[in-house]
């Protein structure tokens, strides 16, 4: 069950996603910060059966990266992952 605040943070990013597809296209992209470190690893899921970001750096703090994702891939995932959390 997620909570408000995630289902806040999921309904900016496919606000997002959508201002970003209709701007650019289909193949538009979107960069997102998300917890974590680079590690050895190039790429990042953002949810454990999400899509695959490309890591492009690490915020000044050390503390946060940024991944970029496909909007289209991003946004299907989001409203899978909405609509499994608000029937499940």
């Amino acid at each position: 069950m997620a909570t408000p605040k995630q289902d806040l943070k999921r309904l900016k990013i496919i606000e997002a996603c959508h201002t970003h597809i209709r701007a650019k296209g289909a193949h538009a992209r979107l960069v997102i910060r998300m917890p974590g470190t680079p590690r050895e690893a190039a790429r990042r899921r953002f949810s454990a059966k999400g899509p695959r970001g490309q890591i492009i750096t690490q915020t000044h703090d050390q503390k946060k990266i940024l991944v970029m994702f496909k909007a289209d891939q991003l946004l299907t995932s989001l409203e899978v992952i909405r609509n499994d959390s608000a029937t499940g």
